[in-house]
């Protein structure tokens, strides 16, 4: 089973606004699920959008106060996270079950952490100074980015050398 962890939150704006962040990270998290051929879970904070974005998808979920407990009764062969500032208690639950951790998001140090890491950034980053020893391997650049399907289709019409020149 694979655990996907993301979260999704409102935030309060200036004139009683609200602002939902996190949702592309959800999205993300969820297409690159729906290609992998394992079953799946995700774990999310306790906030009423997280929750009814989940249901409305009809995905099983854990909340993440639930996360130590869960693995202790579960297999879980490899966590997908799209935090960018992954908070060091669930960095320290996914050492002590010895989990294999994936990072999509490109930006925080959450990324120097995990096993695997793609930073999907619109240039290429020749070398980090904030990984210099890590052991991470973590691939730049916007080639390596996780987009849903139809956009991968649609990439391969783009004519590169047409906008690069242009």
């Amino acid at each position: 089973m694979i655990l996907a962890h993301f979260n999704i939150a409102t935030e309060l704006q200036t004139n009683n606004m609200s602002t939902t962040s996190g949702l592309g990270h959800a999205i993300r998290c969820l297409n690159l699920l729906s290609q992998l051929k394992e079953d799946y879970l995700v774990c999310i904070n306790k906030s009423y959008i997280s929750k009814n974005f989940i249901i409305s998808k009809k995905i099983k979920y854990i909340f993440e106060e639930d996360l130590n407990n869960f693995l202790k009764c579960n297999k879980v062969s490899l966590i997908i996270s799209d935090i960018n500032y992954l908070k060091q208690n669930f960095i320290n639950i996914y050492k002590r079950f010895n989990l294999t951790v994936v990072c999509l998001a490109g930006r925080g140090s959450f990324k120097n952490k995990a096993h695997l890491a793609f930073q999907d950034v619109f240039f290429e980053i020749k070398k980090d100074i904030y990984n210099i020893n890590n052991k991470s391997k973590i691939f730049r650049g916007p080639r390596f980015a996780i987009i849903r399907k139809s956009i991968i289709n649609e990439k391969k019409n783009i004519n590169i050398k047409y906008i690069k020149h242009n």
